[in-house]
């Protein structure tokens, strides 16, 4: 099928899929939508995947990807920053898109599929003006069987979580050595511990390794399968041979690149490892010019939209197959993610930033009161100014353990973006990060405008001037007290972007500063600022 055309039909079932909002829950798992005539003839099914679509053909698989950092680019200049790329117009330009094709060689063309597991929704295509082209009521399917793909042998197509699962079902007396596919389109196709790997620039498959078995005498029993691979083409070993006289089930699993997210506007901010190969990532979502609700899951601590734009957290299993659990955080303004971890407790803890009067506190949080700033058009609108805050979720996302503001009067955890040679680039507005020790006690490396902010205990309880001051903290573990607080910085801009402790609880924090005055040390590696903004980095006692 001509790459063009695969293109367009992408671009009409993206904006299909991102405005449907069925009426009663629906499983998850991969759609596979019938042709109705909607399409040309050679496709069968359609579904939509990470990054792009799957088109089901007699004999071949087909996949179209685009290239999701154009897109984001784009995304980028929606929100007015792209003074990085010249401020040249993207939205001209042209996304990048690949086609990848699995083909059955030698396989029956004839062979008409059977859809299985059909769901309530149904779909209606009014495209164009010519009425042939126009299908109603046209439904998906949990997926297919293709009857005799090979001589005596049946291909079911489906989906376990979001990727593709595919089964040949062997007929006692069939000859397996018939299955022979090719994939073509692909940069590289290898081998790697037994999964089969098909590289591009704009996506990755992975078919992991085979899974074989028969049912013999009402059992069982697994039967040892290895991808063949020579040039392209791959074809099945089974190792140890297989009983002729019982029907064989050769299982593989397919597996897409993992994208996040909802049909709201969203992006991702930062991620963290969980528990057991387990991952957290956290974005910001809002509902504003966009057609779609971000997929906060039941039983989350926050499952409704607080305003403006909220965080968005979420958790997947290891194999970022399953999302776990998808919960917003957030008041009736602004809210950003700067930085997660997860502490001992297998608890997770969050830094960012609000604008938010009602942002959700704990009852004994070290401050419920929202102390404001001066209105900021950040990546975010923040238009009462900012806090820092820092919240505590367990591990199952259903409570909100701990919560609290941190700020002084004006901006807290924010470099601006009007005058900050600290800005150069998208989102550096918006730098922070959070670590926490074995008694749980939690570190944090910002920034702040505000020369009233409740520093204590430390080297650092003046402000230094400037627009901004690098600021680092030491809270308690249920986020009642500051156990320190510090200023660094110099006479000009400043601010601490990244944290981590030694072996012996002593820190290590770095970030960037135009400052000629910045409190070097005799000695150290370069005691002057060298023109414009230096990155700085400097060791700190644990105890402030």
């Amino acid at each position: 099928m001509a790459y063009s055309l695969i293109i367009r039909l992408l671009f009409s079932i993206a904006f299909l899929l991102l405005w449907f909002k069925p009426a009663v829950a629906i499983p998850p798992g991969l759609k596979f939508i019938q042709n109705k005539t909607q399409w040309p003839a050679p496709i069968h099914f359609i579904s939509k995947v990470r990054g792009g679509s799957l088109f089901l053909q007699s004999g071949q698989f087909t996949y179209s990807f685009l290239d999701q950092r154009k897109i984001e680019e784009l995304h980028e200049q929606s929100h007015g920053k792209s003074k990085e790329r010249d401020n040249r117009n993207l939205l001209n330009d042209q996304i990048d898109g690949q086609i990848i094709q699995s083909i059955f060689i030698g396989s029956n063309a004839k062979s008409v599929p059977i859809p299985f597991g059909q769901y309530p929704e149904y779909y209606n295509y009014f495209l164009g003006s010519e009425e042939t082209n126009w299908s109603s009521d046209v439904h998906a399917y949990e997926g297919a069987w293709y009857p005799a793909i090979y001589s005596g042998i049946d291909l079911k197509v489906y989906s376990q979580e979001d990727n593709l699962k595919y089964d040949f079902i062997v007929s006692p007396g069939a000859d397996v050595s018939q299955v022979i596919f090719e994939y073509k389109g692909a940069d590289r196709v290898f081998l790697d511990n037994g999964n089969l790997h098909i590289k591009t620039l704009l996506a990755e498959l992975i078919e992991r390794r085979p899974f074989a078995y028969q049912f013999i005498e009402g059992k069982q029993r697994h039967v040892k399968c290895e991808y063949e691979l020579i040039g392209n083409q791959i074809s099945f070993c089974l190792v140890d041979g297989y009983d002729p006289c019982y029907e064989l089930v050769i299982d593989p699993l397919l597996i897409f690149s993992t994208y996040s997210g909802s049909s709201a506007d969203n992006w991702g901010s930062t991620a963290t490892p969980g528990e057991h190969g387990t991952l957290y990532s956290s974005g910001v979502t809002t509902t504003i010019n966009a057609g779609g609700v971000f997929p906060a899951t039941s039983g989350a601590f926050q499952t409704s939209y607080g305003g403006l734009y909220d965080v968005a957290i979420l958790k997947y299993d290891s194999l970022g197959q399953r999302l776990l659990y998808a919960s917003y955080l957030g008041g009736s303004e602004s809210e950003s993610p700067h930085s997660l971890v997860m502490n001992d407790n297998q608890e997770l803890l969050v830094l960012g930033t609000t604008s938010s009067s009602n942002f959700p506190t704990s009852v004994t949080a070290f401050d419920r009161t929202f102390n404001g700033g001066v209105p900021e058009a950040n990546v975010i609108p923040y238009n009462a100014g900012s806090d820092i805050f820092v919240a505590k979720i367990s591990k199952n996302g259903n409570q909100l353990l701990a919560s609290s503001y941190f700020g002084g009067k004006l901006n807290d955890g924010l470099n601006p973006s009007v005058n900050s040679p600290l800005v150069r680039n998208y989102g550096d507005q918006l730098r922070g990060d959070i670590i926490a020790d074995s008694k749980g006690d939690i570190f944090i490396s910002t920034v702040t405008s505000s020369i009233d902010f409740p520093v204590a205990n430390s080297f650092g309880l003046t402000y230094k001037g400037g627009l901004t001051d690098a600021l680092l903290l030491k809270l308690d573990k249920d986020l009642t007290q500051i156990s320190w607080a510090a200023y660094l910085g110099g006479s000009l801009a400043d601010a601490s972007h990244t944290i981590q402790l030694d072996r012996n609880g002593n820190l290590f924090v770095g970030g960037g500063s135009n400052s000629l005055n910045f409190p070097t040390m005799p000695g150290s590696y370069q005691v002057a600022n060298k023109g414009g903004v230096d990155g700085w980095i400097a060791k700190i006692k644990g105890d402030g």
